[in-house]
């Protein structure tokens, strides 16, 4: 079981622009169908324009990166006894 897992993972390994793509169009099918199912009851008033949350996440996804890029890597990347120096 556990070397045929291996091997699928392997594989897909190779794929790995197919998958891309695909969830590309997967994503791209659900920000349309999100322009004609809008919530009844929005929370909030930009839940009323199209493809809101679709930009909230990209948007929220950048910072996350930006963050882990420019403060928590020097963090993780300090020697370990950078503190014990006199």
């Amino acid at each position: 079981m556990k070397n045929r897992l291996g091997q699928w993972f392997e594989g897909q390994r190779y794929k790995a622009v197919h998958w891309f793509w695909g969830f590309v169009v997967v994503l791209a099918v659900l920000l349309m169908a999100n322009m004609f199912l809008l919530p009844h009851h929005p929370h909030f008033a930009a839940e009323h324009w199209p493809g809101f949350w679709a930009l909230f996440g990209f948007v929220g996804a950048v910072v996350l990166a930006f963050v882990l890029k420019k403060i928590v890597a020097p963090m993780l990347a300090m020697e370990e006894d950078c503190y014990d120096r006199d």
